[in-house]
């Protein structure tokens, strides 16, 4: 969807037969529209790529403290519990 309202901006924006403040209007129209789209492909992106947690601004050692701190519960076992 992102790459056919790209298109589409794009072929508006290169047709000769109306020149008017119209057309501009249905350029920005379009390509407001696309940013959503744009969006979940690049954050689809990130999330599949294969990035160490201080790439998204995490230290290790923070996890490593949040896990030995007194009364957290490990996560399998708290599945466990649940289920």
């Amino acid at each position: 969807m992102a790459v056919a309202l790209s298109i589409a901006a794009i072929g508006v924006a290169c047709i000769d037969m109306m020149d008017s403040p119209d057309r501009g209007m249905w350029v920005i129209v379009l390509l407001v529209q696309t940013i959503p789209y744009w969006a979940a492909v690049i954050m689809s992106l990130v999330s599949a790529a294969p990035l160490p947690a201080t790439a998204i601004g995490v230290p290790v050692d923070y996890l490593t403290r949040v896990a030995d701190r007194p009364g957290a519960v490990d996560f399998p076992v708290a599945v466990e519990k649940l289920g």
